[in-house]
């Protein structure tokens, strides 16, 4: 690295974070046009390399933010620490959080669940429901010849059960897979203790 540029980001780099050249987009510019060389430098966590973070952040750069964010430590309690957290967050590939659950593989606790959950016109056919596959729970349902008590049923007592299966999918994205394992799902552990209903 040739001693101009090199002093150039060495001085930028121990600028306070009170000084008003630490926002300046010229700078950003600069700092952008020798980002190869910025990456090789470990300065530890800076003001201007966290601020020059959250620019490249801003313009969508965020594979150019993520090579800078790699020369941070893993974990920092400082208050530029957590701002390196969120950036790590803020430019990470996001995660892809569709996906479709089908009613007919619910589990025979996750139907009870909802059965317990719901509260509706279809409620005294849901009490006296026996068999908890999605095939016996639609044919009692649909008894009367009528879609209504089904669909109620789909969305005030299926539907909450469902996002309660999703949500370790959805923890595990924002987090990681361990800390999804982690979680309890109290309602079906409650059902599992009871015995099949």
């Amino acid at each position: 690295m040739d001693t101009p540029v090199r002093t150039s980001i060495a001085r930028l780099l121990q600028l306070p974070e009170s000084d008003p050249h630490i926002l300046s987009d010229e700078i950003h510019d600069f700092l952008r046009s020798v980002h190869s060389r910025l990456v090789r430098v470990n300065p530890g966590t800076v003001p201007m390399l966290v601020v020059h973070i959250g620019h490249l952040a801003a313009k969508g750069e965020n594979s150019d933010a993520r090579e800078l964010l790699k020369r941070f430590p893993e974990h920092d309690e400082s208050a530029l620490g957590a701002i390196v957290v969120y950036l790590r967050f803020a430019t990470r590939n996001p995660p892809r959080f569709a996906g479709t659950t089908f009613y007919s593989r619910l589990a025979p606790e996750d139907l009870f669940l909802g059965a317990c959950y719901y509260e509706g016109r279809a409620l005294p056919i849901l009490a006296n429901q026996s068999k908890w596959d999605y095939a016996s729970v639609k044919r009692a349902l649909l008894g009367r010849g009528e879609w209504h008590d089904l669909n109620h049923f789909k969305v005030r007592g299926l539907q909450p059960r469902i996002a309660e299966i999703s949500f370790r999918t959805i923890y595990g994205l924002l987090k990681d897979a361990n800390a999804a394992e982690k979680l309890r799902d109290l309602n079906l552990e409650c059902v599992k203790c009871t015995g099949s209903p």
